[in-house]
């Protein structure tokens, strides 16, 4: 009888443990689901946002040839929409270039090391850079 006993304690403590391994597997999986979709949900906020970001760079290519206040108002509601969003142009100009903030296009005679100009503004989201700017950099003679 005390074997039987000592038996069924033993299938007991066995399923217990069982039981608490299938429900720390449940746990993480849920917890793996819920940071996949997190990463997913960042990947497709950043893709909308570059795309934003393109329209943005085309209003502002016709803004030099068309002056026109029906553009500036949609420029002014992207740009809200952006900032509402947590995007930030990034203000490089006269400051050190630093190749993860900023891609070098062109060389020109400057201060050395410097941005000397912004050919396509960069932005981050956050403290992480959604897309570089395009510079030239000046380089002394």
């Amino acid at each position: 009888m005390a074997k039987k006993q000592t038996k069924e304690a033993q299938e007991h403590i066995d399923m217990k443990q069982n039981y608490l391994r299938a429900l720390a597997d449940y746990q993480n999986l849920e917890r793996r689901t819920a940071e996949q979709i997190g990463q997913i949900r960042k990947i497709a906020e950043q893709r909308l946002l570059l795309q934003f970001l393109d329209v943005v760079d085309d209003i502002e290519r016709a803004e030099v040839f068309v002056k026109d206040e029906g553009l500036a108002l949609v420029k002014s509601k992207i740009y809200k929409i952006l900032e509402d969003s947590g995007v930030k142009a990034l203000d490089l100009l006269g400051k050190d270039f630093d190749p993860y903030t900023a891609e070098c296009i062109e060389l020109v005679e400057g201060q050395e090391n410097k941005v000397v100009k912004e050919l396509q503004k960069g932005y981050a989201l956050g403290e992480e850079i959604l897309r570089p700017a395009k510079v030239a950099v000046g380089k002394a003679k």
